[in-house]
């Protein structure tokens, strides 16, 4: 069979062509994105030494995504697997890297479940999301633990530019789904304000076919659909204090219900809290002083048939002071500490039930005519399992204006989850050891009126990896393991148009001496592939997007194969005067049937509706 006559050899022909078309139409210039995950500070995208992706307030509406989840799947180097809709379990697959080597933040904040050990993309709530920035690579220097494939941070809506401004939408669709958000807020000139509240109601689908044997399922048959229930308010107020002082108070509330198959618990009430303070200071004109307290809470009930069965809780208390400034003209440091404690109270009884971790951390950059380069080390010393040392160097070297090399290295670790050391039954292992792993990144980017491109060719080796065995139903540490893999992206905005999408391989291989050595890790896809073509006028767009993933296995051992997957989603918007806007979309337009991972369905041709107001006084 040929490239082009496979449903990956479309997505990546459609690209190639797409690609050449706007390479030869690109004219203007338009500036990057600024971004602070990378380095913890802002920085343009095109200067960072990282793979990065910043998706603004514009692109989420442009997107219509109804979750986190379904806005990241599109995004180059992410595999999502989710257990069945809205609100189901969700975990990320960075690069390749376990569910649990992604670090999400929200407004600077670590936040979910200690037990678990992964973050809540399920329940963020997408109308509160200013922005998603997606780095790349290991960024445990500046991080510590968990930050081994990458970081997202999601930033949560302020109260933007001066003057007043209140909005709000509503929309309905497949499945019963009804969504109402509003906001208002307001700016002045020292200080700020915005309310925003969302109500979110689906009653789903049934989110699992049925299995009744391992590896895989919910092994029970339970043909009902599975709805999902949210309730969300955030605040954001900030003043500034004289010239150089600001402090600002962000916090997010999240109540839930979702519903599932299973044979021990088919329902879930979920908590989540989580607000930080953050105070900034100017220390002259070269040096800024930066602090954060943050304090967040993980909460789970769950219910068989209405019957409470257990409670898994999380308290997480952080904080952190950096600086950042010009040793020389052309050297700049950051430098901090970064302090977490993690406690937890269940039902379910736990050999330790705290562990706290102290981190400083220090990066320097230096920048002299065509190159770029940087170093950084971090220590963190875990009350549990001792301290670990972990660094990073990076260079980069400019190709005229538009093109430029980059060359990166770091180490990251993971401390193993309070389930995987202690949850009962065998499925914890308290022998388990804190993961490690080892990155090499090389890239070139380049720009080309208004088309941007890059290609990134990256390798990394674990020791001691953590993975859920689905045969025999424990954690263990699989020896060693090696990710290798390559990412292009491409994005042209112009003349009313917007054309971009990625293509990404991926060979994520088991070492470990065994009967699965040799064997690809489970639920990560080893093509995928993402195009986007927008139209826009001055009242109203249309747009087409397609996502492209190839087979996978299910578990370790490689028995069961994931079939690959072909989506087509159409969009539409239209302005209804200066304050409406109406949006449609049909999402798996195709109706395609199939899995992320094994009996866990994922929704079939789908439709929603939404109108939003908005009324700025500036």
């Amino acid at each position: 069979m040929s490239i082009h006559s496979s449903p990956r050899g479309r997505i990546c022909g459609a690209l190639s062509v797409c690609l050449c078309a706007i390479w030869n139409q690109a004219s203007g210039a338009e500036e990057p994105d600024v971004l602070v995950t990378a380095s913890r500070i802002p920085e343009r995208i095109d200067e960072t030494l990282w793979s990065a992706t910043v998706l603004t307030r514009a692109d989420i509406e442009s997107s219509q995504a109804s979750s986190l989840q379904e806005l990241l799947a599109s995004v180059a180097g992410i595999d999502i697997d989710n257990a069945g809709g809205l609100g189901k379990a969700t975990t990320v697959f960075m690069r390749g890297a376990e569910s649990d080597h992604t670090l999400l933040l929200v407004d600077g904040l670590r936040i979910g479940s200690a037990t678990l050990g992964l973050p809540p993309f399920e329940h963020i709530p997408m109308e509160q999301i200013e922005r998603v920035e997606i780095v790349r690579g290991p960024r445990s220097v500046l991080y510590g633990s968990d930050a081994v494939g990458g970081v997202i941070q999601v930033f949560t809506r302020d109260a933007g530019a001066p003057g007043f401004d209140v909005g709000a939408s509503l929309s309905g669709g497949s499945h019963d789904t009804r969504h109402v958000a509003a906001h208002i807020g307001g700016r002045g000139a020292r200080g700020w304000l915005r309310l925003g509240a969302e109500s979110l109601d689906t009653n789903g689908f049934n989110s699992c076919s049925g299995s009744l044997e391992p590896p895989g399922g919910c092994y029970t048959f339970e043909p009902d659909d599975d709805g999902f229930r949210s309730r969300t308010g955030t605040l954001n107020a900030g003043v500034r204090l004289g010239e150089s002082v600001t402090a600002e108070l962000r916090a997010l509330a999240v109540d839930g219900r979702t519903e599932y198959d299973g044979t021990f618990t088919n329902m879930t009430e979920i908590g989540e809290r989580a607000a930080s303070l953050h105070v900034g200071a100017a220390l002259g004109s070269a040096w800024r002083l930066r602090a954060a307290v943050g304090h967040s809470v993980d909460e789970q009930e769950n219910f068989i048939d209405g019957s409470f069965q257990s409670r898994f809780d999380t308290k997480r208390d952080t904080a952190s002071v950096q600086i950042e400034g010009s040793v020389a003209s052309r050297l700049r440091l950051i430098a901090g500490v970064d302090y977490q404690d993690d406690r937890i109270d269940s039902t379910t009884q736990y050999a330790r039930t705290s562990r706290g971790a102290t981190g400083v951390f220090g990066e320097l950059r230096a920048s002299f005519e065509h190159w770029s380069v940087l170093g950084g080390l971090r220590v963190e010393d875990n009350e549990q399992f001792g301290s670990h040392v972990v660094g990073n160097v990076g260079i980069a070297r400019s190709l005229g204006s538009a093109h430029r090399l980059t060359a990166s290295w770091g180490t990251a670790f993971h401390m193993p989850t309070f389930n995987e050391l202690y949850f009962p039954d065998g499925i914890g292992n308290p022998a388990l050891a804190p993961e490690e792993s080892e990155s090499l990144e090389l890239g070139v980017d380049g720009a080309r009126g208004r088309l941007r491109w890059s290609v990134h060719a990256f390798q990394t080796d674990f020791d001691e990896l953590i993975a859920f065995d689905l045969t025999s139903f424990t954690s263990l540490n699989v020896a060693e393991a090696r990710i290798r893999g390559a990412e292009l992206q491409a994005d042209w905005r112009g003349a009313g148009w917007r054309v971009g999408g990625h293509v990404t391989l991926l060979d994520a291989e088991n070492l470990s001496e065994g009967a699965d050595r040799g064997k690809r890790l489970p639920r990560r896809a080893r093509t995928s592939a993402a195009l986007e073509v927008r139209r826009t006028w001055a009242h109203g767009a249309l747009g087409a997007r397609a996502r492209w993933e190839g087979a996978r296995y299910n578990e370790l051992s490689n028995d069961v194969r994931l079939g690959g997957f072909l989506t087509v989603d159409l969009l539409a918007e239209q302005s209804l005067g200066s304050a409406w806007t109406v949006q449609a979309r049909v999402t798996n337009l195709l109706d395609r049937r199939y899995s992320t991972s094994a009996f866990f369905e994922q929704d079939g041709r789908n439709f929603g509706v939404t109108l939003r107001y908005r009324l700025a006084s500036r």
